[in-house]
């Protein structure tokens, strides 16, 4: 789900602010996600 939206998201020119949002959590969660997940200390 979240890749095809991301490719979705990318593609776009100019997202609505809302999008904007929405990607921009997506991002930040993923990115909190995969740190955890890869540092064996958390």
């Amino acid at each position: 789900m979240n890749t095809g939206y991301q490719r979705f998201y990318l593609t776009r020119k100019k997202p609505n602010p809302l999008e904007e949002a929405f990607g921009v959590t997506l991002r930040e969660d993923y990115s909190e996600t995969a740190s955890q997940a890869f540092d064996p200390g958390s």
